[in-house]
Order: C-alpha cells, then structure tokens, then sequence
C-alpha cells in the first residue's frame, strides 16, 4: 500500500485539509472551534472530576490528579474512536468519488488517519500546554509519545480497515462498531485507574491493546514514567498484523467492493 500513498501524497494531503475546513466552514469562530472544545473539556475534567474523585481512587494525590488522568485517557481513546468509526464508514461514504475519480483506494483510510491524527495532535498540544501551566510538564519523557503515537494509529486503522471492507458487504458492521466501541470503553482504564482492579482481573487488561496503549499515555504525560515496552512491542506486533490483514481484504476484495458500492 505505501507505493500508491507516496505517489498520490499530494491528493491525500489536500483531502485532508479541505475536510479540516469544511468542519469549521460558515462558523464565527471557523478553526477556533478546533482548539475551544478541548480546552472546555480539560478544564472540566481538571477542575470539576479532580475534586470529585481525588479522594476515592489511588492517584498521586495532587489536586488536580484525577483530571489530568482522565484527560490523557479519554483523548487517546477519542483518537481510537474517531479513526474505528470513520473508517468503518469510510468506503460508503466516498461511494461517489471512489466510482467517479481513479485514485487507489488505500488512500481513503490514509485521509481517515490523517485527519484524526491532526484533530489529535491539536489536542495533545494544548493538554501539554496545561500540564506546563501546572508544573508537571512530562520532560524528555514525552519523545516516548511518537512511538505511542504511531501504534496507536497502526493498531486503529487496522481494525477501522477491516471494519470499513466489512461493512460494504455486511451493512450490520457499522452498528456493531458503535456498541463495540462501548463496551471496549468501558473495559480499558480510562475513566478508573487500573489499580483499582483485582489482581487476578488485572492481568487480563494485557489481552486489550487499548489498556495498554492507553496505560502508555497515561504513564507518559501524567505519571512521567517510561510505558510497558514489553507489552507496547506486543501491541505494535498486533498491529501490524491487524493493519496487513485489512490491506490484504482491501486488495482482495477491491473490485467487489466497488460493485457493492
């Protein structure tokens, strides 16, 4: 797949920032948009859930961290379910183009990761940019989040790939998706810490890469620890698996697909 993705890099990039625009198109604030609704949610998170729980879960005990926690959490996820959903989407919604403009078809799940990896990387900057405001800016440590990132990005779009070709032939895939995605939520360590959990409990959330990419983050940007390495390469394994297996649907499948379309 990569051939095709560098010779029409130039397609790809334009789709993207013509989707960026078009989000934000006919509004006051246009880009602004981008950029106010996660500082609405940081300083909810930070200044609201902090208080609530900062005495019920076994934090660093600083004042603000729980939302801090829950930041790093439920933004990574956000980035996991923003490119799952879309991509499993993806080639219904560009039904129109796909028949009417040649161009590979890899290159609709590239846009797709692309346009939430920008969304995200948004997102990332102003939650640094508080971490440095509260005094617990994540240092050198931080470089670990480009591994993360690029994992992370493999391991979603792998499964978003696979869903997406599904979903063409078997139109139940795309509401699968959204009550999978729910149930994923709430069995990763987002919203309460893994150590809550029992120990015999606790050695499942190895079987979920998502607890582990996200236990990545959170180490990262909150804890200012290295992430599970071990574990991290096992998940990056997976995703490279997931990714090739939904290339390999893609290619098979192609000429099919468009029919169905």
């Amino acid at each position: 797949m990569l051939a095709p993705l560098i010779a029409y890099r130039g397609f790809i990039f334009s789709a993207v920032r013509r989707e960026f625009s078009v989000r934000y198109a006919r509004s006051l604030l246009g880009v602004g948009w981008a950029l106010l609704h996660p500082v609405a949610l940081i300083l909810v998170y930070t200044l609201i859930f902090s208080k609530l729980m900062a005495e019920r879960l076994p934090l660093d005990g600083s004042p603000f961290g729980y939302g801090l926690y829950l930041c790093a959490g439920l933004f990574a996820w956000s980035l996991h379910s923003e490119v799952v959903t879309r991509s499993a989407n993806m080639f219904l919604e560009q039904a129109a183009l796909l028949k009417k403009v040649a161009f590979p078809r890899s290159c609709v799940p590239a846009i797709v990761g692309l346009g939430a990896t920008l969304n995200y990387l948004i997102v990332l900057a102003l939650f640094i940019f508080v971490l440095l405001a509260l005094g617990k800016a994540p240092g050198f440590g931080l470089l670990a989040a480009i591994p993360l990132l690029a994992i992370q990005l493999i391991f979603s779009l792998g499964v978003g790939l696979i869903m997406g070709v599904l979903n063409v032939f078997f139109r139940d895939v795309g509401h699968l998706v959204g009550i999978g995605l729910q149930l994923w939520f709430w069995l990763t360590p987002i919203v309460y810490p893994a150590e809550i959990l029992p120990e015999s409990v606790r050695s499942f959330l190895l079987l979920n890469p998502m607890a582990v990419l996200i236990g990545g983050w959170q180490k990262v940007l909150v804890f200012h620890t290295e992430p599970g390495w071990g574990a991290l390469g096992l998940v990056a394994i997976v995703s490279a698996i997931l990714l090739a297996s939904g290339a390999w649907l893609l290619a098979r499948f192609g000429d099919e697909m468009m029919d169905e379309l």
